[in-house]
């Protein structure tokens, strides 16, 4: 069974039997995210939208998709509006705003999200803030991250483009992730 495929199969009844249900836009969104159907994404948070829900939660995780699919500055208002009503939000949502301000050249801000996640056991914040400090020239730090890496995944030399390409759209932000990884010999 194909876990994604089966996200957007509930996901979608869930929406037939109720077309308010918040939890299924962003099922769908992160389902058709990571299945690399960016049109599908985009249109469910578009009919979400349309709903002018006010649910901070739903509004982050869409804002995440968002800049996932290179839809930046929507996604960064989606996910300041929900962090800011919402204190108490998930985790990945700081890597969806350090995503942001490493695209915008950022890598201060980029390195601060990337902080926030506290998730050293997941490859992603390591990515950002190795290839942030990497384009800080701060290759101490990033040399540090890269070695925490490669403890977590022993290939990663081989691992790191299907990794930045398990949800992120744009081939000019992976390729802008790896030259900055490849600063520090990744």
């Amino acid at each position: 069974m194909d876990p994604l495929a089966e996200g957007v199969k509930c996901g979608q009844k869930a929406l037939s039997i109720d077309p308010r249900c918040q939890h299924s836009y962003q099922t769908l969104g992160l389902a058709y995210l990571f299945q690399h159907r960016r049109k599908y994404c985009l249109q469910i948070i578009d009919q979400w939208i349309k709903l002018k829900s006010n649910a901070a939660g739903i509004a982050g995780g869409l804002g995440f998709c968002f800049i996932c699919t290179g839809e930046y500055e929507q996604g960064y208002r989606l996910l300041s509006e929900s962090i800011q009503v919402n204190p108490y939000y998930q985790w990945w949502f700081n890597a969806g705003l350090s995503i942001y301000h490493f695209q915008k050249n950022e890598y201060d801000d980029a390195v601060y999200w990337a902080e926030k996640m506290q998730r050293q056991s997941i490859p992603w914040e390591l990515i950002l803030k190795a290839a942030s400090y990497a384009e800080m020239k701060n290759f101490n730090a990033a040399k540090i991250c890269t070695q925490e890496l490669v403890q977590i995944i022993p290939d990663l030399s081989n691992s790191l483009k299907p990794i930045l390409g398990s949800f992120l759209q744009s081939e000019e932000l992976i390729n802008r992730f790896l030259i900055a990884l490849k600063k520090v010999d990744l």
